[in-house]
């Protein structure tokens, strides 16, 4: 059987929930949920749908894979915007601050596997174990993080899902449930490490990638609390104690956008909320988050959000 149509088969019977996820995250944007120390393995099924979904750029330190059964659409990740189709695979660049991005058509089911490092390989581990952690170790090219529905290893990876949704849904309560989901997983990220090992790179250089996100911990608590504010580059680079040009390389490297591009990320990200939820004008709203000129504000919310601010509000 085609391993998608199985996959399709076997979430029928599963309860797609709204992506309601706000309680999880912090000022920062940093979408945090409570993870067992000793199975650290998160598995969430979301329903988006035009305007009824928690919007804005996320961040995280769990490694993510995010699975589309249903068209979704335009999905922004550091500065690309994936167009995701119905099994697309997005391997999550999760430093990077990633959402989907709202639009009038938006009705799609989404499979969210997450799970920390050390649940399939620790310092403890034997070297083959990394190759566990290929698919989401760094790559500039989107292709190289994406696997599409036509791709040869795709059907191993939706059984490999449909399996590890079976598990941890049907048998919580029975012996091995625990080995049998990371045997599920294990085999999953065995597909996929198939599929993207052209990105295999040193385990150390993952490492000082996680490092690095740990330098503008600060920065990104400033940005949450007074982003209406003119924050240039020095004055940034300066609260991570980093020079200019230091700063601009490993801000990107990290996030995968500039600090300018990730500021918009989150005024448009407010703007988009205080549209829904207040009477504020546009031109108010504008100056609230930070934008002196409305035509450049309304420009920049179009590409977020592919409609302007006074359509997006006529909408809701």
């Amino acid at each position: 059987m085609n391993g998608f149509k199985h996959l399709r088969q076997v979430v029928a019977k599963l309860d797609f929930q709204p992506h309601n996820i706000k309680r999880f995250l912090d000022e920062r944007g940093r979408y945090d949920v409570d993870l067992a120390q000793d199975f650290p393995l998160y598995i969430s099924l979301f329903r988006f749908k035009a305007h009824h979904f928690t919007s804005g750029p996320t961040w995280h330190e769990r490694l993510e894979l995010f699975l589309t059964l249903d068209d979704l659409g335009p999905f922004k990740m550091g500065e690309q915007t994936l167009n995701l189709k119905a099994g697309d695979l997005v391997v999550v660049d999760n430093m990077q601050v990633h959402h989907v991005l709202d639009h009038p058509d938006l009705d799609s089911r989404v499979i969210v596997v997450s799970f920390l490092p050390e649940l399939v390989c620790n310092l403890g581990s034997a070297p083959d174990d990394y190759a566990y952690l290929v698919p989401f170790l760094s790559s500039t090219s989107e292709t190289k993080r994406i696997l599409s529905y036509h791709e040869q290893e795709a059907s191993g990876v939706y059984s490999a899902i449909a399996r590890l949704l079976q598990i941890h849904f049907n048998e919580r309560e029975r012996p091995y449930w625990r080995a049998g989901c990371k045997a599920s997983l294990l085999e999953l990220l065995f597909q996929l490490a198939r599929h993207f090992h052209q990105n295999e790179i040193m385990r150390s250089e993952f490492l000082r990638q996680q490092e690095r996100s740990q330098k503008f911990t600060r920065l990104l608590e400033f940005v949450s609390q007074h982003y209406p504010e003119k924050i240039g580059i020095q004055k940034a680079a300066e609260m991570c104690a980093l020079s200019q040009s230091r700063f601009v390389k490993l801000f990107r490297q990290t996030t995968g956008t500039t600090f300018v591009n990730y500021l918009n990320h989150v005024r448009l990200s407010k703007a988009h909320q205080l549209l829904r939820e207040t009477n504020f004008s546009i031109a108010e709203i504008a100056h609230l988050v930070g934008f002196s000129d409305q035509s450049y504000f309304d420009r920049r919310f179009k590409e977020y959000f592919q409609q302007t601010p006074r359509d997006f509000r006529k909408s809701l």
